[in-house]
Formats: structure tokens, C-alpha cells, sequence
């Protein structure tokens, strides 16, 4: 989601939108970004999880999203079962000990924020991290 701010210049409110080929553009070249950041950040034991990865750009009404993670869950597929223990961490029993967390999805962003920003030239930017356990 992309907010577009409004700048008072004297007694004239300006709004500067983008068209939407370039938001559409510019929110592929985050995703694409953020999907290849975990990929490396991933822990990877298998590769399971980390070949799971993926990323793409949905456009809802008005809304253009970005969205990335393992296979799908924005259309409803189950990710790997495991992913957001990886992500959260958990306790383990044999050991008694709490493992993790290991955030490979919220590390994309953390460590990828200054290009997100070069990317968006200073335009906000909202992530809403969506994580939801299963039984």
C-alpha cells in the first residue's frame, strides 16, 4: 500500500502522484529485492524453505501490493510448515531450549531499508507483516 503525500506551497495544495506504471515498477523491483535478501538470510538445512521463496505483485482495486514469502500464502497456499517457527522461533523440547528466531522475511527488510528508500525516493512505504500459525 502507498501513501501519496500532499505539499501546501503558499495557498496552492499540490499533489504529486505517480501513475501507476511506475508504483507497479517500482513495487517489482522491492519485492524481487526483499525475496532475493531472504533467500539469503534464510537458515538453510535442506533448501526446502529457502527454494519456496517467492515474491509478486498483485494489483487490487486501487491498491498495488508487493507481497513475498514461502509458496503463496497471499493466494491461499500453505507455506512450508516449518517457515514461521524459522521466523519466530520456538521452543524445543528435547533440548529444553528456546531456538531462534532466525527472521529471514523482517530481516529482508531491515537490512535491504536503505535501498527500499532509494527506491521510493523518500516515498512512505507501509509493510504489514502478516504471519499466521496453523494447526
Amino acid at each position: 500500500m502507498i501513501r501519496v503525500e500532499t505539499k501546501y506551497i503558499g495557498s496552492i495544495m499540490r499533489v504529486i502522484p505517480l501513475s501507476r506504471a511506475v508504483i507497479k515498477d517500482r513495487m517489482v523491483r522491492t519485492a524481487r529485492l526483499l525475496c532475493e535478501e531472504a533467500k539469503r538470510l534464510v537458515p538453510v538445512r535442506t533448501g526446502r524453505l529457502q527454494r519456496s521463496l517467492q515474491w509478486e505483485v498483485l494489483e487490487k482495486g486501487p491498491l498495488i501490493e508487493g507481497w513475498y514469502g514461502s509458496n503463496r500464502p497471499w493466494r491461499g497456499e500453505k507455506s512450508v510448515p516449518y517457515a514461521v517457527f524459522i521466523e519466530l522461533g520456538f521452543y524445543h523440547v528435547r533440548a529444553r531450549r528456546f531456538v531462534g528466531p532466525f527472521p529471514y522475511l523482517r530481516g529482508a527488510i531491515w537490512s535491504k531499508a536503505g535501498e527500499v528508500r532509494r527506491i521510493w525516493r523518500g516515498r512512505p512505504v507501509i509493510f504489514e507483516p502478516r504471519l499466521r500459525v496453523e494447526r
